[in-house]
């Protein structure tokens, strides 16, 4: 293949490809934060100019929740002016944003599948996702849920390997198209 027909070719293939570049929740509202790391790029950034090294300091509390006690290794998902979290063994809670009320909370059913076995300290839960109005975690028993981001109501359940093999499922549910 001649040089200009491999540059033809690569020039072809970019332009091409550009359109591709979408990373899941990139249209996110940008005070929302609907993964693990903000973006399907995992870039942990957030592009909200109000609060910088000029008034940080004069950041207050604006609300706090008290959570029960369990293992979590989690950040909190902010979707439709609600804040999710999840606690030891799959309890998800969610919270107005503005003003810290709780407005539902699901128990996955982890606690219960989990009885009576020895589980390591890092079985809890890993993370949400948020992404079209569902909220998504995986539980330390094996099933990755959907849940309604507005209701809790359940809309659906995969079970990911069998029940009573209690895999560590590693890392925050990530969701993309």
């Amino acid at each position: 293949m001649s040089v200009a027909m491999r540059l033809l070719c690569a020039l072809l293939a970019v332009l091409l490809l550009s359109g591709c570049s979408r990373a899941a929740n990139d249209g996110d509202a940008p005070n929302e934060w609907h993964l693990f790391g903000k973006d399907g790029a995992e870039l942990h950034y957030s592009p909200l100019a109000e609060i910088d090294v000029r008034n940080v300091a004069e950041l207050k509390l604006a609300w706090f929740a008290d959570l029960p006690p369990g293992n979590s290794a989690t950040g909190p998902v902010m979707a439709e002016g609600k804040l999710f979290v999840t606690t030891g063994h799959g309890h998800i809670r969610v919270f107005d944003a503005a003003t810290g009320k709780p407005l539902w909370d699901h128990d996955s059913g982890a606690r219960e599948a989990s009885k009576g076995l020895q589980l390591r300290l890092g079985w809890g839960p890993k993370g949400l996702a948020y992404d079209n109005g569902l909220v998504f975690l995986g539980t330390h028993d094996g099933r990755v849920i959907a849940l309604d981001a507005g209701t809790g109501a359940l809309a659906w359940e995969q079970r990911d390997y069998p029940a009573g093999d209690m895999r560590h499922t590693n890392g925050p549910v990530r969701v993309f198209d």
